[in-house]
């Protein structure tokens, strides 16, 4: 029987992972570049031509990527692949915390690491987000296994994963300092777990020799690139500029990206902080700092970024799947049916709710009702299908139990929760029609990539005989997303002036930019980099974005100049 349900537990791990790897890597390489991430990318690719570019404080990053680019053609999917990889190990860090959080709140947990739209929209972007917490979840993991080898290797790549790593070592400090000074509990004291001061002595250097041996043998690409683990040392001081540093990231948009990604652990990880067979155990302390500490942490940190909310959605899903069990594992057979009845018809009238808030985007007028218009009368549907499912609910609680109208009503939310994720998190993954206007996206979207390359390299194969040398000059564009789409093209220059006496074959510039050239030239305009104008949505707008992505987005336009001569058909014409 016990090895019975091993088993079943190790396939729902199997399949939390299988499915949460292939979204991850679904169409990885479709999407171009971000600036961002065409910056890293572009470093690690220069490592792998034997340059030395200066290097940003993801040594993690750039180790493996550069090793996959010596190895392979660079590429979109190469320079993800890394984030992709761990992100997909991320859903498998619960196994190492079952004996704390339970075996069945942990398997829950690994289908929600596998599902959530932000752990995957970061799991397909070139940051250090990603690889920092899942880095530093199995380097405690392992820690309290004690598995220290693993551990240590475990918390030296965390170390070199860039700003994102100082962001949980600060809140593992707030816990422990809060612990010590106002709970005064040893939260961390339980049978089989080890503190660093009970270690026996051999334990204490084998993991301080495998932290140390990783971060100097890998930090150095095999001693060959000691230059790389320098910038390892550039997290701390890189971190502490994100304070005096601001990096425009609204912190009102925590509030809109929570509630509109992160809805279902949102409303089962609170219902789990109150619900009353919850024992206030001490794993339940610990995720209630975590949580506390992490929202307020990125809500005063003015060089906040988007994806740092990985650090809040941990212990969020945490608590969510501690409260998931508890809920429907204590279920009694005498109260399943009614709980299902009730959860079906609180769920009808979700639905119903919800289609008439999608409906409030039609702007086309709608009188139903004399008197009323055509928004009135679907807010009257809302709150009208909202007041029924409360009385309903109520109806339960005092004709029945209580307990069977709760886990009715929490059966339903489930599931229409679990369906808005599904939506959200396909969305953030970049598969939607529009994913320029996700926030989860750092760098918005890159539109017209394609056609601006083509439009270059026709030219250039068209003059390939009468202009082998064809010079392309870059002209003032400061988008790495640029240099990186370019980086196949032949006789590409950057410039920050072109004079007025060259003559180089194509130039590419900004569109708010007038080319002063002694030759002919013809321009082409193409949409380049597009992101959501956040701070101009209205209330109106955002419903248009949470069912449509629809939203007003700045762009970014590039020019390609070609000079006249080079047209196919200019030298009969002349």
């Amino acid at each position: 029987m016990k090895q019975k349900k091993l088993t079943i537990e190790t396939g729902l791990y199997a399949a939390a992972f299988l499915v949460g790897t292939l979204i991850r890597f679904y169409r990885i390489g479709n999407l171009p570049l971000g600036d961002s991430e065409a910056s890293l990318a572009l470093q690690a690719l220069s490592l792998a031509n034997g340059d030395m570019p200066p290097l940003g404080s993801l040594a993690s990053y750039l180790g493996v990527t550069k090793l996959f680019f010596s190895l392979f053609e660079a590429s979109p999917f190469l320079a993800r692949l890394w984030p992709a990889l761990i992100g997909s190990l991320l859903i498998l860090t619960p196994v190492l915390f079952r004996d704390l959080l339970g075996k069945g709140p942990a398997t829950i947990l690994s289908f929600g690491f596998a599902l959530d739209g932000l752990l995957i929209a970061a799991s397909r972007q070139v940051n250090g987000e990603i690889l920092a917490v899942t880095f530093f979840l199995a380097g405690i993991g392992f820690f309290y296994n004690k598995i220290y080898v693993w551990s240590g290797i475990s918390l030296a790549m965390a170390l070199m994963s860039g700003p994102a790593f100082p962001q949980g070592i600060i809140i593992v400090l707030l816990i422990i300092l809060t612990n010590r000074l106002l709970i005064k509990d040893n939260l961390f004291q339980t049978d089989s777990s080890a503190t660093p001061s009970g270690l026996p002595e051999a334990q204490k250097k084998g993991l301080l020799y495998w932290t140390l041996g990783t971060f100097l043998f890998f930090g150095t690409q095999f001693f060959t690139l000691p230059q790389v683990i320098g910038s390892s040392f550039q997290n701390i001081p890189e971190y502490l500029r994100g304070w005096s540093v601001p990096s425009g990231v609204n912190a009102g948009l925590l509030l809109v990206a929570i509630l509109f990604y992160e809805l279902l652990p949102l409303v089962f990880g609170l219902i789990g902080t109150v619900w009353p067979f919850q024992q206030s155990d001490r794993t339940q302390k610990i995720l209630n700092l975590w949580l506390f500490f992490a929202l307020l942490l990125f809500i005063v940190y003015p060089g906040r970024q988007i994806l740092g909310l990985v650090w809040l959605v941990i212990p969020l899903w945490a608590l969510a799947s501690r409260c998931f069990f508890g809920i429907f594992s204590s279920a009694e057979k005498s109260t399943r049916i009614v709980s299902v009845l009730l959860a079906a018809l609180v769920l009808v009238l979700l639905i119903f709710a919800a289609l008439n808030l999608s409906a409030l985007t039609n702007e086309a007028p709608d009188n139903f009702t004399s008197g009323l218009s055509g928004d009135q009368v679907k807010w009257i549907r809302i709150v009208g299908a909202l007041v029924v499912s409360a009385l309903v609910v109520t109806l339960v609680a005092w004709g029945w139990s209580v307990d069977s109208a709760m886990k009715g009503l929490c059966f339903a939310l489930a599931v229409f929760t679990f369906v808005f994720m599904l939506s959200s998190s396909w969305n953030a993954a970049g598969l939607g029609r529009h994913p320029e206007a996700e926030l989860y996206r750092v760098d918005g979207g890159i539109l017209e990539a394609d056609l601006f390359l083509k439009t270059i390299e026709d030219h250039v194969e068209w003059n390939k005989n009468s202009q082998p040398d064809l010079k392309i000059v870059v002209v003032d564009v400061p988008f790495p997303s640029v240099k990186w789409a370019m980086r196949h093209l032949p006789q590409v220059q950057d410039s920050a002036f072109l004079p007025g006496d060259s003559e180089p074959g194509i130039v590419v510039t900004q569109d708010k930019e007038t080319l002063m050239l002694a030759s002919s030239y013809s321009g082409q305009n193409f949409i380049w980099g597009q992101r959501a104008s956040w701070s101009l949505i209205l209330p109106r707008e955002w419903l248009s974005w949470l069912f449509y992505r629809e939203a007003p987005k700045d762009s970014e336009i590039l020019v390609v100049w070609v000079r006249s001569d080079l047209f196919p058909g200019a030298e009969e014409t002349n």
